[in-house]
């Protein structure tokens, strides 16, 4: 019980941190639907070299308008270690579409959810965010920030810690019904990440590099 109990706390951190690259960057079209699986997580060092958490999940996205897409998803790996961790939210077209620059700017706003089996442990995060991106033929450019509420975090640790923002850029195959895409992200760039249990990469010690790769199916 108490090894589970250690690998799901682990799991939990570098799922949370994380935050996966989940939601879409471009509120889709009215009435289009999209399905999308990730992989990947913060970058810590392993027998030597670079690797990211292997975290997984799987998304899916509803056009409710052509500026609102609702969503939700759900956190494989850590399920599969007795923990549910699911998030639900949107992605808001905030600026119109130049459509001679093709270039946008759209608002996340989610909330992730937790239920571990081991003690019955519930938590949640509200996450604000937001991506800038800009289209170049098929190939779609975007970069962006966001942070999440970890009050539990605050109360166990530090008031002064009570926010973990990030940092992300990445690119997406666009324009099609088949979507791979590529992020990269910097989580708690302001938070010391050393001397904790696994080797975090990151500049001067401060939060973690982080490495995502998605596919998107969108009908």
């Amino acid at each position: 019980m108490k090894v589970h109990s250690g690998i799901l706390f682990l799991l939990l951190l570098a799922g949370l941190s994380a935050c996966a690259p989940g939601f879409i960057v471009k509120p889709l079209k009215k009435g289009e639907h999209a399905v999308s699986a990730h992989l990947g997580g913060p970058l810590i060092t392993f027998a030597g070299l670079p690797i990211p958490v292997p975290l997984s999940g799987i998304d899916y996205h509803y056009g409710l308008s052509n500026k609102l897409s609702l969503g939700g998803g759900l956190g494989l790996t850590s399920l599969a270690f007795g923990t549910a961790q699911c998030h639900l939210g949107s992605t808001i077209g905030i600026l119109k579409e130049d459509n001679s620059l093709k270039t946008g700017l759209s608002a996340v706003v989610k909330t992730h959810f937790l239920l571990d089996r081991w003690e019955g442990n519930f938590r949640f995060y509200p996450e604000a965010g937001f991506h800038a991106w800009k289209q170049t033929g098929k190939q779609r450019f975007y970069a962006g920030g966001s942070a999440w509420i970890e009050t539990n975090y605050a109360r166990k640790r530090s008031s002064d810690n009570f926010w973990v923002p990030m940092l992300h850029a990445g690119w997406q195959r666009a324009g099609e019904k088949w979507q791979p895409s590529v992020e990269f992200k910097w989580i708690a760039p302001g938070q010391d990440s050393r001397d904790l249990v696994v080797d975090y990469i990151a500049p001067g010690g401060k939060g973690s590099f982080g490495l995502y790769f998605g596919l998107s199916r969108f009908f």
